[in-house]
Order: C-alpha cells, then sequence, then structure tokens
C-alpha cells in the first residue's frame, strides 16, 4: 500500500474513533463570545438517551415494571397495547361486548371516559359518542351531573340550575371515599331545581330514557316535569327510570338527606358514553373512593369500557420531570376501579404533547416523556390497556403544530385542545378501536 493511502486511511480511523469518542463525552461549552451545542453523532444507536421515539430506561428503582418484550414498543407503536392478556388483543372484553351489540345478544354497550379539563363540556366524547352510536346504534348523551361549570359552554346538552344545590366534591373537605365517579354528590336544603334540554342535533335531539342516579335512606318524591314520581328506597346507589320519549326534562327536589349523583340520558338500544370531566386533577383522587361504594355503582350503573386521560396538571411546571410520586397513587387507582368493575375493559389514554417556552421558544415540556413513561408502567403493572396519545398526536413539538398551524386545533396556553383538536383525538381513538373490533369480527 502506498504512504499516501496509509495515511488516508489513518487520517479516516482516527476520525472515526474521535466522532465516536465525541459522542460520549459532554460537548456542550463555549469559546469567547460563541456557544457550542452539545452533538451526538450515533445518538440512533445509543440507549436511554432521552428524545423523540427513545424513552429512558423504564426500571427505576423498587417499583417500576420491567419492559415486556412480548408487547410492542409503546413509544413507537399507534395502536392499543393490552397489557392483561399475552394475545395482546387490545380492549378484548369491550370488543366483545360491541359484538354482542351487533349480534342483538345486547341492548346497550356503556363507557366512562374521565379526565381533567382537557375532556370537559364533553370535548373529544362528544365526537367519540357520535362516530360509534353513527356505527353501532344508539342516542343519547349519557351522565350529566346535577351542576357543572362547564353547562354554560357544553354542546351536547342545554343544561341549566338554581344555585341552591350542595355540592359535595373532591374539593371539599372531610370523608370523600363515597364522592361519586363524577367526583361530586349532590343535596338540597329545599326547592332545587335542575333543568335539561335536547340540542338540535343527530342523536342528541330527544330523550329516549332518561334515570336518576341516587341514594334515598327513606325513600322520596321528586318533581319531573311538573309530575310527582316517587324514588324507592336505597341504602346504596339506586337508578331508576323517571322519563321516556321527552325532548326537556325538569326535576325539582325538597330537602332531606337524600344524595342526588345526576341523570343519564340513554337510547333504547346501543352505544352510550359518559363523560367524567373534573377540572384540576390528577387522577389520585379515585383512590380515596370506597371499593364496596364503587361496587354499588357497577350494580346500578355498570360499563364495559372505562377510560382514564390525565396529564395537564402533572406537567404544571416546566421543569417538572419526576412523578416518581405518582406511580403509587395511580396504580392504586387503576386496581381499585378493576375489583370494583371486573367485567369492564379499563383503558389507560397517556399524557398528550404539552409545551413551555424555554429559551424563548416553545418547545415541548421536559416533563412529557418521563411522564408518558410512567403511565405506561402504571399500565403494565396493572395489566391494562394503554394508547400513547403523545404518539398520535405527531410526537416532539406536535403541541406547537396544533396552536400554530394553518387549522388550529388548541388553545394557546398550548395544553388544552379546542372543538376540532377534540374531534381529531375522538377521530384518533374511534379509528383505533374500530381496527381492533374490525381486526377480530
Amino acid at each position: 500500500m502506498k504512504n499516501a493511502e496509509k495515511r488516508l486511511l489513518w487520517f479516516g480511523l482516527m476520525a472515526f474513533a474521535g466522532t465516536i469518542l465525541f459522542s460520549f463525552v459532554p460537548t456542550r461549552f463555549h469559546l469567547f463570545n460563541y456557544h457550542f451545542r452539545e452533538v451526538d453523532f450515533i445518538s440512533d444507536i445509543k440507549t436511554g438517551k432521552p428524545g423523540q421515539g427513545n424513552l429512558p430506561p423504564l426500571v427505576k428503582g423498587p417499583d417500576a415494571v420491567p419492559v415486556d418484550i412480548s408487547k410492542p414498543d409503546f413509544v413507537t407503536y399507534k395502536d392499543i397495547i393490552n397489557y392483561q392478556h399475552a394475545s395482546n388483543q387490545p380492549v378484548e372484553k369491550f370488543i366483545k361486548a360491541l359484538r354482542d351489540l351487533k349480534l342483538k345478544k345486547r341492548t346497550a354497550v356503556r363507557i366512562a371516559y374521565l379526565g381533567d379539563s382537557f375532556i370537559e363540556g364533553d370535548l373529544i366524547t362528544m365526537d367519540l359518542r357520535q362516530m360509534l352510536q353513527t356505527q353501532f346504534g344508539g342516542s343519547g348523551v349519557g351522565f350529566v351531573p346535577i351542576t357543572s361549570i362547564t353547562a354554560g359552554f357544553r354542546q351536547t346538552i342545554i343544561h341549566s340550575f338554581t344555585p341552591n344545590w350542595d355540592d359535595y366534591s373532591f374539593h371539599s373537605s372531610g370523608d370523600r371515599s363515597k364522592v361519586f365517579i363524577s367526583g361530586h354528590n349532590y343535596s338540597s336544603p329545599g326547592n332545587a331545581t335542575v333543568s335539561y334540554k335536547a340540542v338540535k342535533q343527530p342523536q342528541l335531539d330527544h330523550f329516549d330514557k332518561v334515570y336518576a342516579i341516587y341514594k334515598s335512606s327513606t325513600g322520596t318524591n321528586i318533581s319531573i316535569n311538573s309530575q310527582q314520581v316517587y324514588l324507592p328506597p336505597s341504602p346504596v346507589v339506586a337508578k331508576k327510570l323517571v322519563a321516556t320519549h321527552v325532548q326537556s326534562l325538569s326535576a325539582s327536589v325538597g330537602g332531606g338527606d337524600d344524595t342526588y349523583y345526576g341523570f343519564s340520558f340513554e337510547p333504547d338500544t346501543g352505544i352510550i358514553v359518559d363523560n367524567f370531566s373534573f377540572r384540576g386533577i390528577s387522577g389520585i383522587e379515585y383512590k380515596q373512593l370506597d371499593a364496596a361504594f364503587l361496587s354499588q355503582i357497577n350494580a346500578a350503573h355498570p360499563y364495559d369500557l372505562i377510560i382514564f386521560q390525565y396529564g395537564p396538571n402533572l406537567l404544571y411546571k416546566p421543569t417538572a420531570e419526576n412523578f416518581d410520586y405518582y406511580l403509587k397513587p395511580m396504580t392504586g387507582a387503576i386496581n381499585l376501579f378493576k375489583t370494583a368493575f371486573p367485567q369492564s375493559d379499563i383503558l389507560m389514554v397517556s399524557t398528550g404533547d404539552k409545551a413551555f417556552r424555554y429559551d424563548g421558544a416553545y418547545k415541548t415540556a421536559k416533563g412529557v416523556l418521563p411522564l408518558l413513561n410512567t403511565q405506561q408502567q402504571i399500565a403494565a403493572s396493572t395489566g391494562v390497556n394503554f394508547w400513547n396519545l403523545y404518539l398520535n398526536m405527531g410526537g416532539e413539538n406536535s403541541m406547537i403544530g396544533w396552536v400554530e398551524g394553518e387549522q388550529k386545533l388548541a388553545n394557546k396556553d398550548y395544553t388544552h385542545v379546542n372543538r376540532l383538536g377534540g374531534k381529531k383525538i375522538a377521530e384518533l381513538l374511534y379509528n383505533t378501536l374500530l381496527h381492533a373490533y374490525q381486526k377480530n369480527k
């Protein structure tokens, strides 16, 4: 080999070795007034380096859950992962319920969608409900509480109430173990009224059946559209049909120690989707509920699919990156629901993207990927279903595009989606559920 060729070969080998070495040493430094950014030429083949599509290792401490290599990689997999069954058939019980509904082996399939302000005003659930009802039948808006801070802008029902209802909620002091899954219990000091009216939209322009959900130790009479209706005594959660085939409903109650949870507007047959939004919570609030009380709810008002979607209130500051404190209580909440609703599939929807301003520009919050990691560990350790909303939104910095893109899908807080964004997420989830249904038809 000629000397020139040898020198060229040695130069190439040294350059390659230098590149490898450069990728493993800190390179963020400055010289005079010029600042050099950190460079990693082999980040795609190194493991354990945070970044888009590559999360930190899952095993972090004594309570961490090892990666299940028999399951799809949750970082890159857009469909639902079932951590309960080896077959990875997503939401298996729910799919069977849909199949039985189509075969007329059952009359209804019910979904509970639990979340924070991300879904308030029936966002996401309004479109998911409409698409599922179009495909599988049904009408009605499902469960609606007695009062609501979002009643003024909810588009799927016209809801009004007098201000004299007493609301005991997750935010109240004292024993909250028997708060309904909406996060609220209501009572009346006397002459309290709530009214609901159907809206002029397909599947929402009438009420097939209206049920009162309540608890009463002695039984009570309430006024429904100016007619007296008797609610029988029930020391546990009860559900009573109070009206059929109406376009509006007005309920008035007197005083007493009776507890009211809300009304459910249901079809004769088909899909029911209940929106349980509660502003400002992270989901761990459900851990404090009494297991026997949850079982009573299941007996009166059972579900085939329960969805948990939380995240924004955990990402409350730009520097939040450690969510170990969330792991144990949220695991407890999921396990509580698994015990109380044994016939239900549970689906954990991960955090979506969220952005903060760093160094003068909006970027994905530093805590999004660690939180996504923690939520996946919860799903894996409890053996429930998991869906990566962050990935389905577009991954890193996708919220910026949702806020600033030509089509505005999110608000300028870089946290909450708007009406169009809610519809987009509903479409993504609906298509995922329908794919699972068709795949196993």
